[in-house]
Protein backbone atom coordinates (compact mmCIF):
# COMPACT_ATOMS: atom_id res chain seq x y z
CA UNK A 1 0.00 0.00 0.00
CA UNK A 2 1.28 3.67 -0.74
CA UNK A 3 0.26 6.70 0.84
CA UNK A 4 0.73 10.70 -0.27
CA UNK A 5 3.21 10.97 3.04
CA UNK A 6 6.81 12.00 2.22
CA UNK A 7 5.83 12.65 -1.45
CA UNK A 8 4.84 16.00 -2.91
CA UNK A 9 1.05 16.43 -3.38
CA UNK A 10 1.66 16.25 -7.42
CA UNK A 11 3.03 12.98 -7.44
CA UNK A 12 2.65 10.95 -10.49
CA UNK A 13 1.36 7.54 -9.19
CA UNK A 14 0.82 4.19 -11.50
CA UNK A 15 2.22 1.38 -13.48
CA UNK A 16 5.51 1.04 -14.93
CA UNK A 17 5.55 0.25 -18.68
CA UNK A 18 8.03 -2.23 -20.87
CA UNK A 19 7.67 -1.05 -24.30
CA UNK A 20 4.67 -3.28 -26.65
CA UNK A 21 4.53 -7.25 -26.91
CA UNK A 22 6.52 -8.36 -30.26
CA UNK A 23 5.34 -11.91 -30.78
CA UNK A 24 3.18 -14.44 -29.18
CA UNK A 25 6.15 -16.14 -26.85
CA UNK A 26 6.95 -12.76 -24.85
CA UNK A 27 3.38 -12.56 -24.04
CA UNK A 28 3.13 -16.76 -22.97
CA UNK A 29 6.29 -15.65 -21.13
CA UNK A 30 5.08 -12.90 -19.45
CA UNK A 31 3.67 -11.88 -16.23
CA UNK A 32 -0.35 -12.92 -16.22
CA UNK A 33 -2.00 -9.77 -17.31
CA UNK A 34 -5.50 -9.44 -18.89
CA UNK A 35 -5.77 -8.20 -22.26
CA UNK A 36 -2.16 -8.78 -23.26
CA UNK A 37 -1.37 -9.98 -26.33
CA UNK A 38 0.82 -9.24 -29.93
CA UNK A 39 1.29 -5.48 -30.26
CA UNK A 40 -0.39 -4.34 -26.69
CA UNK A 41 1.33 -2.32 -23.63
CA UNK A 42 3.52 -4.88 -21.21
CA UNK A 43 3.37 -3.92 -17.98
CA UNK A 44 6.00 -4.66 -15.25
CA UNK A 45 5.16 -7.05 -12.88
CA UNK A 46 6.81 -4.63 -10.01
CA UNK A 47 6.64 -6.75 -7.24
CA UNK A 48 7.50 -10.60 -8.87
CA UNK A 49 4.49 -12.44 -7.67
CA UNK A 50 3.34 -13.27 -11.28
CA UNK A 51 0.32 -10.91 -12.02
CA UNK A 52 -0.54 -7.56 -12.85
CA UNK A 53 -2.68 -5.93 -10.34
CA UNK A 54 -2.56 -2.12 -8.37
CA UNK A 55 0.20 -3.87 -5.89
CA UNK A 56 2.28 -3.12 -9.16
CA UNK A 57 2.11 0.24 -9.15
CA UNK A 58 4.54 3.02 -7.76
CA UNK A 59 5.68 6.82 -7.92
CA UNK A 60 6.11 7.62 -11.20
CA UNK A 61 8.02 11.56 -10.33
CA UNK A 62 5.98 14.60 -10.00
CA UNK A 63 4.36 17.25 -12.42
CA UNK A 64 6.54 20.25 -10.48
CA UNK A 65 8.20 21.93 -13.27
CA UNK A 66 12.10 22.22 -12.69
CA UNK A 67 11.72 25.77 -13.69
CA UNK A 68 9.21 28.23 -14.31
CA UNK A 69 10.56 31.45 -16.40
CA UNK A 70 9.47 35.06 -17.49
CA UNK A 71 11.69 37.25 -19.67
CA UNK A 72 10.16 40.99 -20.44
CA UNK A 73 11.77 43.20 -22.97
CA UNK A 74 11.81 46.46 -23.77
CA UNK A 75 13.51 48.69 -26.43
CA UNK A 76 12.67 52.23 -27.88
CA UNK A 77 14.79 54.12 -30.82
CA UNK A 78 13.93 57.75 -31.72
CA UNK A 79 10.13 57.20 -32.05
CA UNK A 80 9.78 53.60 -32.22
CA UNK A 81 9.28 51.37 -29.25
CA UNK A 82 8.80 47.64 -29.09
CA UNK A 83 7.96 45.33 -25.96
CA UNK A 84 7.64 41.58 -25.80
CA UNK A 85 6.66 39.22 -23.51
CA UNK A 86 8.22 35.69 -23.04
CA UNK A 87 7.51 32.92 -20.95
CA UNK A 88 8.07 29.35 -20.29
CA UNK A 89 8.11 25.90 -18.37
CA UNK A 90 10.80 23.84 -18.15
CA UNK A 91 11.31 20.02 -16.66
CA UNK A 92 7.32 19.26 -16.15
CA UNK A 93 6.22 15.99 -16.95
CA UNK A 94 2.56 15.07 -16.61
CA UNK A 95 0.01 12.27 -17.34
CA UNK A 96 -1.16 13.59 -21.04
CA UNK A 97 -4.71 12.81 -21.94
CA UNK A 98 -4.11 13.54 -25.37
CA UNK A 99 -2.08 10.58 -25.42
CA UNK A 100 -5.38 8.46 -25.46
CA UNK A 101 -7.35 10.10 -27.99
CA UNK A 102 -4.24 10.77 -30.77
CA UNK A 103 -3.24 7.17 -30.55
CA UNK A 104 -6.35 5.11 -30.46
CA UNK A 105 -9.10 3.96 -32.54
CA UNK A 106 -12.01 3.34 -30.02
CA UNK A 107 -15.63 3.09 -29.79
CA UNK A 108 -15.14 2.95 -33.96
CA UNK A 109 -13.66 6.68 -34.20
CA UNK A 110 -10.48 7.38 -35.34
CA UNK A 111 -9.20 9.89 -32.37
CA UNK A 112 -5.94 11.08 -34.39
CA UNK A 113 -3.39 10.40 -36.83
CA UNK A 114 -1.16 9.07 -34.85
CA UNK A 115 -2.80 5.70 -35.10
CA UNK A 116 -1.55 5.66 -38.31
CA UNK A 117 1.38 4.56 -37.72
CA UNK A 118 0.59 2.13 -34.65
CA UNK A 119 2.19 -1.17 -34.01
CA UNK A 120 1.84 -3.96 -37.03
CA UNK A 121 3.56 -6.94 -37.63
CA UNK A 122 4.90 -4.53 -40.57
CA UNK A 123 5.84 -1.83 -37.97
CA UNK A 124 7.20 -3.52 -35.26
CA UNK A 125 9.19 -0.67 -33.78
CA UNK A 126 6.26 1.82 -32.81
CA UNK A 127 5.62 3.16 -29.38
CA UNK A 128 2.07 2.72 -30.15
CA UNK A 129 -0.06 0.16 -29.01
CA UNK A 130 -1.62 -1.58 -32.15
CA UNK A 131 -5.33 -0.69 -33.50
CA UNK A 132 -8.40 -2.08 -31.07
CA UNK A 133 -11.82 -1.57 -31.31
CA UNK A 134 -11.97 -2.99 -27.44
CA UNK A 135 -9.71 -1.84 -24.71
CA UNK A 136 -9.03 -5.62 -22.99
CA UNK A 137 -5.17 -4.43 -22.02
CA UNK A 138 -6.88 -1.42 -20.08
CA UNK A 139 -4.34 0.77 -21.62
CA UNK A 140 -6.32 3.77 -20.33
CA UNK A 141 -4.44 3.22 -16.66
CA UNK A 142 -2.12 5.19 -15.25
CA UNK A 143 1.23 4.37 -16.21
CA UNK A 144 4.54 5.68 -17.52
CA UNK A 145 3.31 5.65 -21.00
CA UNK A 146 1.10 8.04 -20.81
CA UNK A 147 3.42 10.90 -19.47
CA UNK A 148 4.72 13.22 -21.61
CA UNK A 149 6.79 16.22 -21.18
CA UNK A 150 5.07 19.39 -20.56
CA UNK A 151 7.46 22.23 -21.20
CA UNK A 152 6.83 24.74 -23.17
CA UNK A 153 7.84 28.20 -24.39
CA UNK A 154 5.23 31.11 -25.35
CA UNK A 155 5.56 35.06 -26.99
CA UNK A 156 2.51 36.01 -25.09
CA UNK A 157 3.13 39.45 -26.63
CA UNK A 158 4.74 41.66 -28.76
CA UNK A 159 4.11 45.23 -29.19
CA UNK A 160 5.36 47.35 -32.01
CA UNK A 161 4.49 50.81 -31.41
CA UNK A 162 5.49 54.72 -33.06
CA UNK A 163 4.93 58.03 -32.06
CA UNK A 164 4.22 61.40 -34.15
CA UNK A 165 7.11 63.81 -33.43
CA UNK A 166 6.43 66.82 -31.23
CA UNK A 167 6.50 69.49 -33.97
CA UNK A 168 4.03 67.30 -36.04
CA UNK A 169 2.00 67.24 -32.71
CA UNK A 170 2.22 70.72 -32.74
CA UNK A 171 0.71 71.12 -36.09
CA UNK A 172 -1.43 68.79 -35.91
CA UNK A 173 -2.53 70.33 -32.02
CA UNK A 174 -2.34 67.02 -30.32
CA UNK A 175 -0.22 65.72 -27.16
CA UNK A 176 -0.07 62.34 -28.16
CA UNK A 177 -0.77 60.40 -31.08
CA UNK A 178 -0.05 56.54 -30.67
CA UNK A 179 -0.41 54.24 -33.24
CA UNK A 180 0.62 50.12 -32.17
CA UNK A 181 0.29 46.74 -33.58
CA UNK A 182 -0.25 44.46 -31.02
CA UNK A 183 -0.02 40.35 -30.99
CA UNK A 184 -0.47 38.09 -28.47
CA UNK A 185 -0.30 34.17 -28.15
CA UNK A 186 2.16 34.24 -31.32
CA UNK A 187 4.67 31.40 -30.64
CA UNK A 188 4.20 28.77 -28.42
CA UNK A 189 6.58 26.05 -28.63
CA UNK A 190 6.32 22.52 -27.15
CA UNK A 191 7.72 19.07 -27.61
CA UNK A 192 6.30 17.62 -30.98
CA UNK A 193 8.57 14.73 -31.62
CA UNK A 194 10.14 11.41 -29.99
CA UNK A 195 8.39 9.21 -27.27
CA UNK A 196 7.55 12.00 -24.45
CA UNK A 197 6.31 14.44 -27.06
CA UNK A 198 2.84 16.62 -25.73
CA UNK A 199 0.35 14.84 -27.83
CA UNK A 200 -2.29 17.90 -27.43
CA UNK A 201 -2.09 21.95 -28.78
CA UNK A 202 -1.10 23.59 -25.69
CA UNK A 203 0.51 21.52 -22.69
CA UNK A 204 -0.41 24.82 -20.14
CA UNK A 205 -4.17 24.16 -21.16
CA UNK A 206 -4.47 20.47 -21.19
CA UNK A 207 -8.10 19.48 -22.29
CA UNK A 208 -9.51 23.06 -22.78
CA UNK A 209 -8.96 24.97 -26.24
CA UNK A 210 -5.78 26.99 -26.47
CA UNK A 211 -5.85 30.79 -26.03
CA UNK A 212 -6.13 32.29 -29.85
CA UNK A 213 -3.80 34.22 -31.02
CA UNK A 214 -4.89 37.73 -31.29
CA UNK A 215 -3.65 40.84 -33.61
CA UNK A 216 -4.57 44.41 -32.95
CA UNK A 217 -3.90 47.32 -34.48
CA UNK A 218 -4.61 50.81 -32.08
CA UNK A 219 -4.38 54.07 -32.31
CA UNK A 220 -4.17 56.20 -29.15
CA UNK A 221 -4.68 59.92 -29.06
CA UNK A 222 -4.07 62.65 -26.07
CA UNK A 223 -5.68 66.14 -26.98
Amino acid sequence: EKTIIGHSQRSLFGYQTDGLFQNQAEVDAHAEQPGKGIGRVRYIDLNGDGKIDPLDQDWLGTSLPKAEYGVNVDLGYKNWSMSIFMQGVAGKKDYDGWWWFATRVDNGMNFGKASLDAWTSNNTGSTIPALSLVNANDEGRSSDISITNHSYFKVRSLQLAYSLPQNVLQVIRLQQLRIYLLGENLILLKDNNGINKYWGPDPEHGYNNPLPVSVTLGLQLTF
